[in-house]
């Protein structure tokens, strides 16, 4: 956890190191392998299209023990029978994970998980 409090205060640094006029989408990230001590997914892996494919390319561009924060708002497991209607019917969220089944897509991509934050009313987060 400490490694995430002193890269969120050198924030500005990462900011200021990444070109802006650099577009790309999360499936082919524009850097070299182990490029960032923390990568940051705020409520946007159920937007995409191949969730699998980012979270591959986030693990590439994580350079060894770095951080990757993940905030996403899943589906409490008792719920799980609605994530196949959810996916057909809420077009901007593409996919619906429930709590488990997104620590479990986390952990076969080699991660290791050290802190997970569960709030039924608000959302999940998880620190890798």
């Amino acid at each position: 956890m400490e490694k995430l409090k002193s890269a969120s205060r050198q924030m500005s640094n990462y900011i200021l190191m990444l070109n802006p006029q650099s577009r790309a989408i999360g499936e082919r990230l524009p850097f070299h392998d182990d490029s960032f001590d923390a990568v940051i997914s705020f409520n946007s892996l159920d937007h995409v299209i191949d969730p699998i494919s980012i979270i591959k390319e986030i693990n590439r561009v994580l350079r060894a023990n770095g951080d990757f924060l993940l905030w996403l708002y899943c589906l409490l497991n008792c719920y799980s029978i609605l994530k196949r209607p959810l996916d057909k019917l809420d077009s901007p969220h593409p996919y619906h994970f429930t709590f488990n089944e997104i620590v479990a897509k986390l952990t076969n991509d080699s991660f290791q998980i050290n802190t997970k934050n569960v709030n039924p009313e608000l959302a999940s987060q998880i620190v890798l």
